[in-house]
């Protein structure tokens, strides 16, 4: 297609859009970079919050001895699901379970206090990028979605 070959009435039509393009995309351009909110570590996500690097601490220490969650649950006396919510901070530890954690992880009592205060409080979904990417949490997120309401 020639560009001489379209009406007046396109071409009038022309530059309004291309303003318009173009000053949605300086806004776009204009917004500030998001520190990373939803940084992946060891493929689930940890988000920004007052525990993170305690959090790695903690999984780096699994992984040094080769633990698996299962494994550290029945040392602590937790279930699997709640120690692997620990780790990416959805979960509160109790200070028997913080005592139990550092024997088998070979943590110092006041790392756990600092890393895990009274004050700390779990920020469920913190880092959690919606729509899921993972697969299985797609199709849990979409079932939500879809049935919720009804439910």
């Amino acid at each position: 297609m020639n560009i001489r070959s379209l009406s007046p009435m396109t071409l009038s039509v022309i530059p309004r859009v291309s303003q318009q393009l173009s000053a949605r995309s300086r806004l776009l351009a204009a917004r500030p970079a998001l520190p990373d909110l939803h940084r992946k570590y060891h493929g689930a996500p940890i988000g920004q919050h007052q525990t993170t690097e305690f959090l790695k601490r903690l999984v780096d220490a699994k992984e040094s001895k080769e633990l698996s969650f299962g494994e550290i649950a029945k040392k602590i006396g937790r279930s699997e699901v709640w120690t692997a919510a620990l780790f990416y901070g959805q979960a509160k530890p109790e200070q028997t379970d913080l005592n139990k954690l550092g024997e088998v992880l070979d943590i110092p009592e006041q790392d756990f206090k600092k890393g895990f205060p009274k004050s700390f409080f779990p920020i469920r979904g913190a880092g959690l990028q919606i729509p899921p990417t993972d697969p299985l949490m797609y199709r849990l997120y979409e079932f939500l979605i879809v049935y919720g309401f009804p439910l």
